[in-house]
């Protein structure tokens, strides 16, 4: 099971215009533990409209998997996350 923790709900809001087009990625701040010593920060993408996680423990969902068209296991640009019951 990967679990991955939420200590805080603000997210940041980057934004920025590419070729004329004005862009905004909306992401929060969450850390992964890969059973090492210390889990290891990484940036929640919440897409245009997500909702920000409540702070708790949380696993992937299934749905944040996919497999490629190569037969590659991915995981999508924006994480579903499931809470742990306690």
């Amino acid at each position: 099971m990967i679990r991955i923790e939420i200590t805080s709900e603000p997210v940041n809001v980057r934004s920025g215009n590419k070729d004329g087009k004005q862009w905004s990625r909306r992401e929060q701040p969450a850390y992964v533990h890969t059973g090492h010593a210390y889990p290891a920060r990484f940036l929640i993408s919440l897409g245009d409209t997500g909702t920000p996680y409540a702070p708790g423990t949380y696993t992937l969902d299934p749905k944040s998997l996919a497999v490629g068209q190569y037969g590659d296991l991915q995981i999508a640009r924006v994480l579903h996350l499931t809470p742990v019951k306690a």
